[in-house]
């Protein structure tokens, strides 16, 4: 800890110092490279797994994986009692995270039909505390593992790079991602989508605005440095290195 010099106002250690603030004032590289998917791209997702001999499981699985945002092993954890039906038609899902927090994540009558569809056939008996997600082993139900799902979506992929090359490794936390970054562009607040995720800190969920600033600032130089830009005084193109108005152009302030 640094400690202040007897009888003087100032620190003892002023180039240290400096150095420890700048750490600070470092640029966050995790935008670079930051992928999500389209809308368009889930929905071609969710179609290739029609032909799998677990079809109906498998797209029920992507379904929820997406549309509830959570963590892989928050979903192979889940219990038939953990998704029960609202009065509209549509559904929750009880979610126990990290250090066993609950929260609890709305889902559309969509969903809510695909389950009933899911459990007529691999849960012909239900049973309140049996695992939403299973395989066989040794003729015994076992939690799924997420190397199970790891090739449920290499097997999509495969499918779909043949007609989309350009199509982004899937992973199982991309579905988290794209959810959050959908319901962040879709006007969603920051601490709601914090609580859809089941974030500890809202400081993990403002990466999402971070990014989202970042695609504007990148747009806003692209059309300013092109012959597309009405006019090259524009105040947006004015103040586009301007931190306080481009974050107010976001939304963030």
């Amino acid at each position: 800890m640094l400690q202040f010099c007897k009888g003087t106002d100032y620190l003892p250690f002023t180039d240290e110092y400096e150095e420890i603030r700048e750490i600070g004032e470092m640029n966050d590289n995790r935008v670079i490279g930051f992928n999500w998917l389209q809308a368009e791209e889930v929905t071609c997702i969710l179609k290739s797994v029609e032909d799998n001999r677990d079809a109906i499981r498998d797209r029920f699985l992507l379904s929820l994986l997406y549309e509830s945002g959570a963590r892989i092993n928050e979903i192979l954890s889940l219990k038939l009692l953990d998704i029960k039906p609202t009065s509209n038609g549509e559904a929750d899902v009880h979610f126990y995270g990290k250090g066993n927090k609950h929260r609890i994540t709305p889902l559309s009558r969509e969903i809510w039909n695909q389950y009933g569809s899911y459990c007529e056939k691999y849960h012909l008996v239900q049973k309140p505390d049996d695992l939403m997600f299973y395989s066989f082993r040794n003729g015994q139900r076992n939690k799924m593992s997420s190397d199970n799902v790891s090739r449920i979506l290499s097997d999509c992929e495969s499918k779909i790079r043949k007609d989309r090359p350009e199509l982004i490794h899937l992973h199982s936390h991309l579905f988290r991602r794209t959810r959050a970054m959908h319901l962040y562009q879709a006007g969603v607040p920051l601490p709601t989508i914090s609580e859809w995720l089941g974030h500890s800190n809202i400081e993990t969920t403002r990466f999402y605005a971070k990014v989202t600033e970042e695609m504007k600032r990148e747009a806003l130089h692209r059309l300013s440095e092109s012959d597309k830009s009405v006019f090259k005084d524009d105040a947006a193109f004015k103040y586009a290195d301007n931190e306080d108005v481009l974050k107010r152009l976001c939304g963030l302030k």
